[in-house]
């Protein structure tokens, strides 16, 4: 049974996400992490090719979409830059 300070917390994660351009930095935000945590192993399995080191195939298939997931990750920076600039001009 979960104590009264997680339900309080639970609450305040709410009030915070109750605005709509919040919502859509915070979602922002945990798909760009998400997305440089690819790009390092994908930087990671890119250098132990050209070590020389002998890589599976989905490995192999990842790596084909290097630039898919960096374009992501820049377009998804661009978002976050777009929506942060708008809620900061609705609270002023």
């Amino acid at each position: 049974m979960p104590s009264a300070s997680c339900k309080l917390e639970k609450r305040m994660v709410i009030v915070e996400a109750s605005d709509p351009v919040k919502q859509i930095i915070n979602i922002l935000e945990k798909k760009i992490r998400k997305l440089v945590k690819k790009k390092g192993k994908l930087d990671v399995c890119k250098n132990e090719l050209s070590e020389g080191k002998e890589l599976n195939e989905d490995q192999l298939k990842a790596i084909g979409k290097y630039d898919q997931v960096v374009g992501v990750l820049e377009f998804s920076n661009d978002l976050l830059q777009v929506f942060s600039s708008i809620d900061r001009d609705v609270r002023r």
